[in-house]
């Protein structure tokens, strides 16, 4: 788990972070975007080959990976699977979240 100290925004001066933040998506929103989004944000850790979404599922939340690489995989009718999207610390997971889609149509490891 990582320690990111909450910095209220101020017009004088910009929102730093010491260099906690490596996700290159958030660290890439302007000062005022960002505090309103970092009250919702909280560190996670996953284990490797652990599944973040499966198939089907309804999806809730939205990941920012700082330092994994996320995984998207689809299932063929014979049984192997196929990477469909890898996403690292410039993206994020989880988009269908936002965008109220009804489900997962693969596998997020």
């Amino acid at each position: 788990m990582q320690d990111i100290r909450r910095i209220l925004p101020s017009p004088e001066r910009p929102i730093q972070f010491n260099g906690l933040l490596t996700n290159k998506l958030l660290a890439s929103l302007p000062g005022p975007a960002f505090a309103a989004l970092l009250p919702h944000l909280e560190p996670v850790s996953f284990s490797a080959g652990q599944e973040v979404y499966s198939c089907g599922s309804r999806i809730t939340s939205i990941y920012f990976p700082e330092t994994a690489v996320v995984s998207q995989l689809s299932y063929l009718e014979d049984g192997s699977a196929t990477e469909v999207a890898v996403i690292g610390n410039e993206g994020l997971v989880g988009l269908s979240a936002i965008l109220e889609s009804p489900g997962s149509t693969h596998w997020t490891e």
